[in-house]
């Protein structure tokens, strides 16, 4: 336990979410009932609350009063980048993973992921995606190449290829990061644009192994 958890008094947890929240009031019901629903219990959720004006900050408080496993931090407005950093400076978890909150996940999405961490040991887990129209019809279905446990300094001369074709490293949804493995890195503030590559980016230089996952648990 961190010096900080200990000042807090709050045990650490398997799985931090981090979930950034601006004006999405019409999603945030769907992806909470998802949330509350998933196969793995044993997690702390993030709402970092980032100053919405459209009702947002009332259904994360309440969806906070219903579930003790979910903590609502009100800031004011700074962007998606602040508001990840924020999460990432609060969360308790031995791993970490992010949602956009106009996304939707499989009840199973949280379950498969440690799984995947867990008995590979590996400091990432990447995993597909479905790519889903307003009416979530799937488009399409984003799966890594690779395939399980993979070496990340061998995979690096065919990582740009990858990238190119898919954009499956940019992003920070369907993965799950070892804690340990984060450290001290944050998401530079000053981008509006592609911040979770540049996030990811950094993040790699660090990485030593990877799990590639080939389930499609989570619908962008």
């Amino acid at each position: 336990m961190s010096r900080r958890e200990m000042i807090e008094g709050r045990e650490p947890v398997p799985i931090s979410i981090i979930i950034p929240v601006y004006n999405k009031a019409r999603y945030l019901p769907v992806l909470f009932s998802q949330i509350h629903t998933q196969t793995f219990r044993d997690f702390e959720c993030l709402l970092i609350d980032d100053g919405s004006t459209d009702g947002s900050s009332a259904i994360c408080d309440d969806f906070a009063d219903r579930d003790d496993r979910i903590r609502v931090l009100h800031i004011p407005n700074g962007g998606v980048s602040n508001a990840r950093n924020v999460g990432l400076d609060n969360a308790r978890g031995e791993y970490l993973t992010f949602l956009d909150s106009d996304d939707q996940i499989h009840p199973e999405y949280l379950e498969n992921l440690y799984r995947c961490a867990e008995e590979s040991g590996a400091d990432l887990v990447i995993s597909g995606f479905a790519k889903t129209d307003a009416d979530d019809r799937v488009l399409a279905r984003i799966i890594p190449q690779e395939r399980g446990l993979v070496d990340f300094s061998q995979f690096l001369p065919r990582f740009a290829t990858e990238q190119k074709q898919t954009g499956i490293f940019g992003y920070c949804f369907s993965k799950l990061y070892r804690r340990s493995a984060v450290g001290d890195a944050r998401f530079d503030r000053s981008l509006r644009l592609a911040e979770d590559l540049d996030f990811n980016l950094n993040l790699y230089e660090s990485i030593r192994t990877v799990w590639f996952d080939d389930h499609t648990l989570y619908n962008y």
